[in-house]
């Protein structure tokens, strides 16, 4: 009679070790894994944190460099800087027109036959209606085309005009306010105006020439963000206006700095 073969197992010692091994790779794959992942995140913020910067300081130079008036009062140095600038808008033509509109759609307007016929003309003035459907409505307007005479609104209606509508247009004075709220960069677009006629947009100081000499009211007319993450905003200097900016995401933080000059202050 043949000897029976003795069946083969693994030892502790064998098993321990093959354990190890195994839990090595699983922590080598997993450690490669969270380095690639964190210099990715890493990346991405600090990708963010200098395109969130950028588009901030771009804006507010460009609109800054054709300002009218800085209505807020600036300290002439970084330690009595103000943490928000209000100033008046200086880059659109000067337009005046109070017509009747032809119709609209939920994102359109047309306008009155006798509007320009140059294409983009009324882009970025504020249209309201200031009586009939639609009454007391305010959209900035995007596009224009002369040809068909109709505008683009950002936006939509909450109650479409209709052709016994009568809209203004009215640029003289639009107020641009640059703030921060929590980490967030706010635009607004504010106008003023007495409380008899409240479709006249008029200068933030202006005193009523009636026999009461009334203040203005404001009205915020378009709010927006413009960027986030940002730790600090700063403004300081006049007719050289300083700007500071600190933007931060996660631990990748940018610290930014840059002077304009008001051509029109």
């Amino acid at each position: 009679m043949g000897m029976k073969k003795q069946k083969k197992s693994f030892t502790l010692i064998e098993v321990l070790v093959a354990t190890f091994i195994t839990v090595s790779i699983i922590i080598t794959i997993y450690s490669t894994y969270t380095f690639h992942h964190k210099a990715y995140q890493a990346g991405e913020n600090i990708g963010e944190v200098i395109q969130n910067g950028r588009v901030i300081l771009e804006r507010l130079t460009r609109e800054l460099r054709q300002a009218d008036e800085i209505v807020t009062v600036l300290g002439e140095t970084q330690d009595h800087a103000a943490d928000e600038i209000e100033f008046e808008d200086g880059h659109l033509s000067l337009i005046k027109e109070t017509q009747n509109c032809q119709g609209a759609t939920q994102n359109t307007i047309t306008l009155s036959s006798n509007s320009s016929l140059v294409d983009d003309y009324y882009s970025g003035a504020f249209i309201k209606i200031i009586s009939g459907p639609g009454q007391g409505q305010i959209r900035e307007i995007l596009e224009y085309n002369g040809s068909t005479k109709v505008a683009t609104i950002k936006g939509a209606w909450e109650t479409l005009p209709t052709s016994s509508s009568v809209y203004k247009i009215d640029t003289s004075y639009y107020y641009i306010r640059y703030f921060l709220e929590q980490d967030k960069v706010k635009r607004q677009v504010i106008v003023y105006y007495f409380e008899n006629d409240p479709d006249t947009f008029v200068p933030w100081s202006a005193i009523s020439e009636d026999s009461q000499h009334n203040p203005t009211k404001n009205q915020i007319i378009d709010e927006e963000i413009i960027g986030e993450y940002v730790q600090s905003l700063k403004f300081w200097g006049k007719p050289l206006l300083n700007i500071s900016l600190s933007v931060k995401k996660g631990e990748k933080s940018l610290n930014l700095f840059t002077k304009v000059f008001g051509r029109n202050l």
